[in-house]
């Protein structure tokens, strides 16, 4: 949600300004400027500068106000950068290693921020970076006056938010050089097929300066470039010409003009209810808004402690469960323990599972040897009514297994031998069966046989 009040400073050469910036719905209004004599040189230097306290007197009280600092094109240097299909999280490092070679600071001591387009294989880039001690020294100044800036954003990013949503996609090879002024000083940033790829501030002090110098840098980009196209346009559009920047009598409404700029910037830095997260920002790594990393603090903390209520939740159900198991234990263990004395009576009971388990083997054993009786008396059964009566059958003996069958007898003749096995495989129980052997018995008159098979 943006805010329905912000600050937007501005450090100039020879002082701060300050545009107090009203939200009304969708749309943003300036309320009130404040100038405070504080130079650009005391900004950064590492001495507090006294006059700056003059600057919350004046602004009222911004506490709880977002504020937002305008990082003038002076102290920064920009460039324009063509990179592979990077990932997302590593434009910023691939960002820095093609500037080094622009700037005269160490890299490891600068901030940076860039603005970024999609293109066909790769990323358009454009960035700018500056000496990390100079933004320390200015949030230090700030932050004492209780003024310290949320984001600070390079100056140049005004225009480009200013227009954010372009009406038409530009012809290919097209050039459009925007001016803004503001007092006596004017921020020119060059456009290439709808994109940023140079940005100069300059001073003027008189409108015929101004004129040359701005022809200076049109000529300058076109012979570097040969655009198809070129326009320069004045920001905001309301001053119709160029030219108009370097009227004598245009100076006393600059003021509005850049009113007007930061103004219409900030749809383009708010999309859609919230900051947008592709505006250049140097508040970022070391630099990060510490309210932020406050905020994110406070909600890690949060956080923490729903994870530990939730941890004593879990915890506090395990516990219960692990009651009720302990309960149904016991009351299992109580009932084992009477349905042991009341089975094993009147033997005392010690280990009531182990001595129902026995006690179940044992019964089972009894209950098999049971089962089993009853089958030998059948087969019994079907051996002693099988043959018919007119066969002579003597049984000797009968060994009966688990599934063998072994019988021993005397009969008259060998064909009497087959006859009683035949009639023997007709019953219910027993399954095969064949001679093992057959003899003249030793009275020489019958004969001995021995038969055996297996049984169901």
């Amino acid at each position: 949600m943006p805010p329905s009040h912000l600050w937007i400073l501005h450090p100039l050469v020879d002082e701060l300004k300050g545009y107090c910036i009203k939200r009304v719905k969708r749309t943003w209004i300036s309320e009130k400027i404040v100038t405070t004599p504080v130079t650009l040189m005391e900004m950064i230097n590492p001495n507090f500068p006294k006059t700056l306290e003059s600057a919350r007197a004046a602004m009222g009280d911004p506490h709880g106000v977002e504020i937002i600092l305008l990082w003038p094109s002076e102290l920064s240097i920009a460039g324009a950068f063509r990179l592979p299909a990077v990932p997302i999280g590593e434009r910023r490092t691939a960002f820095e290693s093609e500037v080094e070679a622009l700037i005269p600071w160490n890299i490891e001591e600068c901030q940076t921020a860039y603005f970024s387009r999609r293109r066909t294989n790769g990323w358009d880039i454009f960035g700018w970076a500056t000496p990390r001690q100079w933004l320390e020294s200015a949030l230090s100044h700030l932050g004492k006056a209780e003024l310290e800036p949320r984001y600070i954003l390079p100056e140049a990013a005004t225009l480009i938010m200013n227009q954010s949503i372009p009406s038409s996609l530009p012809n290919p090879g097209s050039m459009e050089i925007l001016a803004a002024a503001d007092s006596n000083r004017v921020l020119v940033l060059e456009n290439q097929d709808g994109f940023p790829v140079r940005e100069a501030a300059f001073t003027v002090s008189d409108p015929e300066e101004g004129k040359h110098r701005l022809d200076d840098l049109v000529s300058a980009s076109v012979m570097m470039d040969y655009p198809t196209e070129l326009a320069v346009t004045a920001i905001p559009e309301n001053n119709l010409l160029p030219e108009d920047l370097f009227r004598p009598s245009d100076f006393p409404t600059k003021e509005s003009g850049m009113e007007n700029r930061l103004v219409e910037s900030l749809s383009g830095i708010w999309r859609k209810g919230s900051f947008w997260k592709e505006t250049p920002d140097f508040r970022n790594g070391s630099l990060a808004f510490r309210k932020d990393q406050e905020s994110l603090f406070r909600g890690l903390k949060t956080v923490s402690i729903l994870a530990t209520i939730l941890v004593g939740l879990i915890l506090t159900d395990g516990w219960l469960h692990v009651q009720a198991l302990g309960n149904r234990v016991k009351r299992t263990q109580d009932s084992l323990s009477t349905l042991a004395r009341q089975t094993l009576a009147p033997s005392p009971v010690v280990e009531p599972i182990s001595q129902l388990t026995r006690k179940r083997d044992s019964l089972l054993k009894q209950k098999n040897l049971l089962s089993r009786g009853t089958d030998v008396i059948g087969i019994l059964k079907d051996i002693a009514g099988a043959p018919s009566p007119s066969i002579p059958f003597e049984m000797v003996s009968v060994s009966i297994g688990k599934h063998s069958l072994i019988l021993t007898g005397k009969t008259a003749s060998f064909q009497d031998v087959d006859r009683i096995r035949t009639s023997l495989l007709s019953t219910r129980h027993i399954r095969t069966l064949s001679v093992q052997s057959a003899r003249l018995d030793i009275d020489r008159k019958t004969v001995a046989f021995r038969l055996g098979g297996t049984h169901d």
